[in-house]
């Protein structure tokens, strides 16, 4: 398994030693990422491509932890995450529950329970692994009472609803339960996220509106989000400083 990237967010070095020595008692090849605070004017090091996050429940003079949770959710990177805290938040665990997220943990760190989510995580990353090795071609989705076999290249957008993907084709939706990240893993290079709620099929783009930042689709026009537009750039091969 390659190496994978972690960060640890925690104000308090000594509980962020814990994290870090258990991590590396697993046998996990990791690169870990220490932060000892995050606010608004450094949320963008959440889209360094890391593979877990550890999140500590955040203090007074930062940014609120709801806040980076909903973030987290919009740019679908909370699959990966786990809040910890020195005590019980209602709030914090109300958020988790809404987006279904169940890594709480809500009474400081305990080394045991830390082993035990970090040999789920390896788990999961391993068989993410597996996945990305193999390009879907099609994929089972279930339309009203049936389950129809829909070919990836058939899709020209993905958009993130809730909980939910929303896969569009020339003239037809399909709703599928999948996180965005894994769900374009395993649909290969030719699939671009372009928005916090939006991918698209690179085969269906047509144009890009530079100075109003809409991508244009053969049947749809999308939003090409801050966030997502050097990546398109290079992508596509666009000279951005022209």
């Amino acid at each position: 398994m390659s190496a994978k990237r972690i960060l640890v967010v925690d104000d308090q070095p000594d509980l962020a030693k814990v994290l870090i020595n258990k991590i590396s008692s697993i046998d996990l090849l990791t690169e870990i990422t220490f932060l000892d605070n995050l606010n608004t004017s450094n949320l963008a090091v959440l889209h360094n491509d890391y593979d877990f996050i550890f999140l500590d429940f955040f203090r007074e003079g930062q940014i609120e932890t709801v806040e980076v949770l909903n973030y987290l959710h919009d740019f679908d990177l909370l699959n990966h995450t786990v809040v910890y805290s020195s005590h019980f938040n209602q709030t914090i665990y109300n958020t988790l529950y809404e987006y279904d997220i169940h890594s709480y943990i809500p009474r400081g760190i305990n080394a045991h329970i830390v082993e035990k989510i970090l040999l789920d995580v390896k788990e999961e990353l391993y068989v993410e692994d597996l996945e990305k090795q193999s390009i879907q071609e099609s994929i089972i989705i279930k339309h009203g009472k049936y389950y129809l076999n829909l070919r990836v290249e058939d899709i020209h957008y993905v958009e993130v609803d809730g909980k939910y993907l929303s896969l569009y084709t020339k003239d037809q939706k399909y709703v599928y339960r999948q996180s965005l990240k894994s769900l374009l893993d395993s649909f290969g290079p030719g699939f671009l996220r372009i928005h916090a709620k939006y991918a698209i099929n690179s085969d269906y783009f047509i144009k890009l509106d530079y100075a109003n930042k809409k991508v244009y689709l053969e049947e749809h026009t999308l939003p090409l989000g801050r966030h997502y537009q050097k990546d398109f750039y290079q992508y596509f091969g666009i000279n951005s400083t022209v």
